[in-house]
């Protein structure tokens, strides 16, 4: 089955399916030669679901690169205060396995002193390689988060851990954020619309 120009617009992003190749059989789903697109970002999804007749896998990569651009026209107008410039491209690489009770979510997108994004000015990210990591587990109605941070040059910045319980009806949040060092950052002023130290 090929899939060719479909698109969902909505005030955030326009996301795209330019192509798509979906093979079915009696056992598996494969997806090849496929991607997406979120505005001016392209990611190729590939991968499968298997054995989906009797005992179920999935095994689906996404990689591609975030334009920072793109990513900060999302913010909305009541945040873009907090936002700062966006440079270049960042590479992302999410990868979904598991089966039908329980799915893992391993997701790294990585920034440099040349492709980023930069929400507040944080002085222990500045001029650094950067990345967002997390490890999600979806089962039994709990997102779980564990491995979940933000790194500078290897090093943690934050953390959380945790999870969220009930997904389905009125969700409970256990979550832990943790800063294991002093972060210095100016603090915007919402009736100057500049930043203050």
């Amino acid at each position: 089955m090929n899939a060719n120009s479909a698109s969902i617009i909505n005030p955030l992003a326009t996301v795209k399916l330019p192509n798509a190749k979906i093979n079915i059989d009696d056992k598996d789903i494969k997806i090849t030669d496929s991607y997406i697109t979120l505005d001016n970002s392209r990611i190729d999804i590939s991968g499968g679901i298997y054995n989906y007749m009797k005992k179920l896998t999935i095994d689906l990569t996404a990689k591609g690169n975030l334009v920072s651009s793109d990513i900060k026209n999302m913010i909305p107008k009541d945040f873009q205060l907090f936002v700062g410039e966006a440079k270049g491209k960042m590479p992302i690489d999410a990868h979904i396995t598991g089966d039908i009770q329980a799915q893992n979510i391993d997701i790294n997108l990585s920034a440099t002193p040349d492709n980023y994004f930069k929400i507040l000015d944080i002085d222990l990210l500045r001029g650094k390689t950067t990345a967002v990591k997390s490890n999600i587990k979806l089962a039994n109605d709990t997102l779980k988060f564990s491995n979940t941070g933000i790194y500078a040059d290897n090093t943690i910045i934050a953390s959380l851990d945790g999870n969220i319980t009930n997904l389905s009806k009125t969700q409970n949040l256990s979550l832990n954020f943790n800063i294991p060092q002093l972060i210095g950052m100016p603090i915007p002023s919402s009736s100057e619309k500049s930043l203050i130290n």
